[in-house]
């Protein structure tokens, strides 16, 4: 067996349901949850995890009821996970319930987070223990340069980074060709 097949059977990949929607909460996330799944990291579901709501959409009791049945059959499957390395799309929107949970199973693994937003830097959602969360990372992949400076001037050191560069998207076919027209539009 290869190294690269051991490795993969270790990568375990925290995935969460984002719909198929094209917007930055889905589409990003979808994609690298592609790409993992095709190097054979193997998915845990955090079923608690659900960005599919329109902006504008009710969130209402029935929402509620499903997100906290949700929680604890995440709370069963992730509260197992050990001696693994566990790749996390960061922010990870867990419910409060989960923390602990997910705390925990940060620091009986190795964790790799690949960092799509800093909401400490955005000043959006809950920014509570953030700078510790990061900490508790093995590796942050993140967006470029600037964005691994600020997170050092902002006091996370522990871990190693990698600097993507450039943070891609996947194209399910390939673009039309691009005709020149002599041709003037107006919005």
């Amino acid at each position: 067996m290869s190294d690269s097949i051991k490795v993969a059977e270790q990568c375990l990949l925290l995935t969460e349901n984002n719909g198929e929607e094209y917007h930055a909460g889905s589409k990003a996330r979808n994609d690298a949850g592609s790409i993992f799944t095709r190097f054979g990291f193997q998915p845990i579901v955090n079923t608690s995890i659900d960005n599919n709501v329109l902006e504008g959409q009710k969130k209402d009791v029935l929402y509620y009821f499903h997100r906290s049945i949700n929680s604890v059959k995440s709370y069963l499957v992730l509260k197992d996970v050990k001696d693994k390395i566990i790749f996390v799309q960061y922010p990870d929107y867990s419910p409060k319930i989960l923390a602990k949970v997910i705390k925990e199973m940060f620091m009986s693994n190795k964790t790799v987070f690949l960092v799509h937003d800093v909401d400490k830097l955005r000043n959006f959602g809950q920014q509570i223990d953030e700078i510790e969360t990061l900490q508790k990372a093995d590796v942050l992949i993140c967006h470029n340069s600037a964005m691994i400076e600020r997170l050092k001037e902002m006091g996370v050191r522990r871990p190693q980074y990698v600097n993507v560069g450039m943070f891609d998207y996947l194209l399910p076919k390939l673009p039309a060709k691009k005709v020149f027209q002599k041709t003037v539009s107006i919005a």
